[in-house]
C-alpha cells in the first residue's frame, strides 16, 4: 500500500505538470478571436442584421470559395418574385423575416444626435415610407451589403466601382461642371463608397418605388406598372450605356454627359429654366445683407429657417481647423485654386445650417461667407461645411474590406467624400476639401452651388416623360460609374466590361434579379416604417421646431457675430496663416 504523504506527492506533481503543460499550450495557441473558423458561405446568406456595427464577425477569406466558384458558375436564373394582381393597389406583400425590430436598430444609429435633435429626426422620417427610406440608408447595407445573390452578376473586386451609396431619385440634380456647363447627375456623397455596381442598382430601384408610391399613385397604381415604366428601363439603360461606351473603345466624350445639348424631356425644360432663373448673386442675395459698414454679412434675421448664430468656442475652434487642415485639403485636389487666408478664402461671416436633409438632419452643419476673386460682394463665395461620419456600407463589410479602407483614406472619411465627389462629377468642385478638429471631427467642405437643384415630380404628367427620365438615370449612373473608375486606382478600370461579362447573355435574368430584390426591400422598408411609427407614438406633438438645433446650454454661451469672426480671423492669419500658403 502507498504511503499516504507519498500519493500526496505524485498527485501533486502530475497537476504541476498537467498545469504547466496547459500554461504553455495557452501562451503558443492563438486566442480564440484568432482560432474561431471562418464563417462558412452560407453564414453570408444569413442577413445583415445579424451583424452588430460594434462587433462585426471575423472576416471570411478574401479568396473565392469553392462554394462560391460553384454559385457563380452554375448561375442561375433569377427566381421570380410572384405576381401581384395588375389591378391591386400599391400594397406591401410579405417581406423577408426581420430579425431585429426597426426602432431598435434605428435608436442604435441615431444614439450619438442630442435627444431634441433625434426626435425632430425622427418625426421627419415618420413623414412617408420614402423619406423613411432616405434617413434609414444603414439598414439597406445591414440587408444587402452581403447578399449572396450578388455573386450571380458580380460580387468579385473587378465589379467594384465608386457609389453613390444611397442612391434615390431626390439624390439627382444640376450642378455645373469644372467649364460651367450645366449638368445633371448623382450629387451628394456623403455614403460614397467603392463595392459592388449592382447595390447602387437595387438601392436605386427600391427608391423608385416609394417615389412613386409617394407622387404618381395615380398613375403608377400598381407595383407592375412602376417595374415596367420606371425600374426595368432604368436598369436596360444603365445596361445599354455601359455597352455603348464599350463599343467605342471605354473612351467618354462630351455627348455622355447630361447636359443641355444631350438630355431630353423632362429634363430638358427642367435644366432650361435652372439655368435661366438660378444665379450666384441671387443665392448670396437670399442669405446675406449688408452692415452699416457696406460689409456683407449673413442675414440671421430674414433667414431665421435657414441660419443660426454659432458660439465663440465653436467657431474658433473651426477657423483654426480650417486654417491648419482645409488649406492642405486643396492641395490634393487640380491646383487651379491656392490658398490665400487675406484674399480668397478670407472668412468674412459664419453661422450654423439647420434643418436641411433629411438623413444628416440634426448633425453639425455650417456656411462661411469667404471674399472670392475680389472684393467687391458680388463675388463672395458660401462653403458648405458638414459633419462627415463612416459611409454607412463601411460598417458593414467584412474586416479585411474595412481595412483596405483605412489603407486608402487613413480613417477619414470626409477625404472619402471628397475623392468620389472629385471622381464622380469629373472635379466639378474646386472648393472640395476637408476639415478636421483636434478631436479628430470630421467636415467635408465644397461649395454652395446656386444651380444644384432637383426635379419637380409635379411637372410629370404623363408615363412617357416618367420612363424618359427613368432612361436618363440609367444613362446618367452608367456614365458616372465609369468615369470615376477611369480616374480612380483603388477599384477596377474598364468597369463596363466586367459588367457586360457578368450579365452575358442573361439580360433578362438580370433584370429579374434586380426586381426580386427591390420588390423584397421594399416591402421590408414598408414592415419597417410600420414598426417605426408603432415606436415613435406620439411624440412629434411635443416637438419644439424653434430650439431642437440647440446643444445645451448654448444660450449661455457667447455667440459669434461677423465683427467677431473677423476679428478671430485676423488673429489666426496674423499668427501663422501666411505661412500655410500652399
Amino acid at each position: 500500500m502507498i504511503p499516504r504523504r507519498l500519493a500526496l506527492s505524485v498527485v501533486s506533481a502530475i497537476s504541476l505538470v498537467v498545469l504547466l503543460s496547459f500554461g504553455l499550450l495557452a501562451s503558443i495557441a492563438p486566442s480564440p478571436a484568432l482560432a474561431a473558423p471562418q464563417p462558412s458561405s452560407q453564414s453570408l446568406r444569413t442577413s445583415a442584421r445579424n451583424i452588430s456595427v460594434i462587433h462585426l464577425p471575423d472576416p471570411p477569406p478574401y479568396e473565392t470559395t469553392d462554394e462560391e466558384s460553384a454559385y457563380k458558375k452554375k448561375k442561375k436564373p433569377a427566381k421570380k418574385p410572384a405576381k401581384p394582381d395588375p389591378g391591386s393597389p400599391l400594397k406591401p406583400q410579405p417581406g423577408p423575416p426581420t430579425l431585429k425590430d426597426a426602432w431598435a436598430r434605428i435608436e442604435r444609429w441615431n444614439r450619438f444626435l442630442p435627444e431634441n435633435a433625434r426626435r425632430y429626426k425622427y418625426c421627419a422620417m415618420a413623414e412617408s415610407p420614402f423619406r423613411f427610406l432616405r434617413a434609414t440608408n444603414h439598414l439597406f447595407w445591414e440587408d444587402l451589403a452581403n447578399d449572396k445573390r450578388k455573386w450571380q452578376y458580380g460580387g468579385e473586386r473587378m465589379h467594384r466601382a465608386w457609389l453613390q451609396g444611397d442612391l434615390h431619385p431626390e439624390n439627382w440634380g444640376t450642378f455645373h461642371d469644372p467649364n460651367s456647363v450645366l449638368v445633371y447627375g448623382v450629387n451628394d456623397f456623403d455614403d460614397a463608397i467603392m463595392d459592388d455596381y449592382q447595390l447602387d442598382l437595387w438601392r436605386m430601384s427600391t427608391g423608385i418605388i416609394l417615389w412613386s408610391q409617394t407622387h404618381f399613385t395615380e398613375l403608377l397604381p400598381t407595383l407592375p406598372s412602376i417595374r415596367d415604366t420606371l425600374v426595368l428601363p432604368f436598369v436596360k439603360a444603365y445596361i445599354d450605356k455601359l455597352a455603348d461606351i464599350r463599343g467605342r473603345g471605354g473612351k467618354l466624350d462630351n455627348g455622355d454627359s447630361l447636359t443641355l445639348e444631350t438630355v431630353k424631356e423632362p429634363l430638358l425644360s427642367f435644366m432650361e429654366k435652372v439655368n435661366r432663373t438660378k444665379t450666384r448673386p441671387k443665392m448670396i442675395e437670399g442669405l446675406c445683407t449688408l452692415d452699416e459698414e457696406g460689409r456683407q454679412i449673413f442675414d440671421l434675421v430674414r433667414a431665421s429657417d435657414k441660419l443660426r448664430p454659432i458660439t465663440v468656442s465653436r467657431g474658433r475652434e473651426l477657423l483654426i481647423a480650417y486654417r491648419d487642415t482645409y488649406s492642405r485639403s486643396l492641395a490634393t485636389g487640380t491646383g487651379k485654386l491656392r490658398w490665400d487666408p487675406e484674399g480668397y478664402f478670407k472668412v468674412k461671416d459664419m453661422v450654423q445650417r439647420i434643418d436641411q436633409g433629411t438623413s444628416s438632419l440634426g448633425q453639425d452643419r455650417y456656411y462661411f461667407l469667404i471674399e472670392g476673386k475680389t472684393t467687391s460682394p458680388e463675388d463672395d463665395r458660401v462653403l458648405d461645411i458638414k459633419h462627415q461620419r463612416a459611409p454607412c456600407g463601411l460598417l458593414f463589410w467584412y474586416w479585411d474590406r474595412r481595412e483596405e479602407y483605412d489603407d486608402v483614406f487613413s480613417d477619414n472619411h470626409a477625404r472619402a467624400f471628397v475623392e468620389a465627389g472629385r471622381s464622380m462629377t469629373d472635379n466639378t468642385d474646386e472648393h472640395i476639401g476637408w476639415i478636421v478638429l483636434y478631436d479628430a471631427t470630421m467636415f467635408s467642405v465644397s461649395d454652395l452651388s446656386p444651380y444644384k437643384k432637383k426635379i419637380n415630380p409635379a411637372k410629370m404628367d404623363s408615363l412617357e416623360l416618367l420612363t424618359s427620365l427613368a432612361k436618363q438615370w440609367g444613362h446618367g449612373l452608367a456614365v458616372t460609374h465609369v468615369r470615376s473608375n477611369d480616374k480612380n486606382v483603388h477599384v477596377s478600370d474598364a468597369i463596363q466590361n466586367r459588367v457586360l461579362d457578368a450579365i452575358g447573355k442573361d439580360e433578362k435574368g438580370f433584370l429579374d434579379l434586380v426586381w426580386e430584390i427591390t420588390t423584397e426591400f421594399y416591402n421590408t422598408v414598408e414592415a419597417d416604417f410600420a414598426d417605426f411609427k408603432t415606436n415613435l407614438g406620439d411624440v412629434c406633438r411635443e416637438v419644439d421646431a424653434e430650439g431642437w438645433w440647440m446643444a445645451e446650454g448654448w444660450r449661455e454661451e457667447e455667440l459669434m457675430n461677423a465683427e467677431k469672426v473677423r476679428e478671430v480671423w485676423q488673429e489666426l492669419v496674423g499668427n501663422d496663416g501666411s505661412s500655410l500658403a500652399v
